[in-house]
């Protein structure tokens, strides 16, 4: 019963399945009572649905948060591996320079 009075059917249809599977009597005082459940009904499958997207929100967030600490980790480590290059490129440069302008050469 509680399956049919939760099921996502129209008031209307739930109505029927009342009077036809369990034999209930439905009178305008039952008929308000049961509306008021199934707004009930929705009501909670509704605040669950917000707390689902809230947890995925939250869950997606700390995944790209984490995924683009990794990135930029990943990119500084090129950057420093490139500009480490470049220093060392200009340093050997320099010295053969120096090697030059005394008349040395390598």
């Amino acid at each position: 019963m509680l399956n049919c009075l939760f099921h996502e059917n129209d008031i209307e249809i739930k109505k029927e399945k009342l009077q036809s599977r369990f034999g209930f009597t439905i009178n305008n005082d039952f008929g308000k009572e049961l509306g008021l459940m199934c707004n009930l009904s929705e009501a909670l499958i509704e605040k669950g649905l917000e707390q689902g997207r809230a947890e995925g929100r939250e869950e997606g967030l700390e995944k790209g948060l984490e995924k683009g600490r990794a990135e930029g980790r990943e990119e500084g480590r090129v950057e420093g591996l490139e500009k480490g290059r470049s220093r060392r490129t200009r340093r050997r440069l320099r010295k053969r320079l120096r090697k030059r302008a005394c008349g040395r050469t390598s």
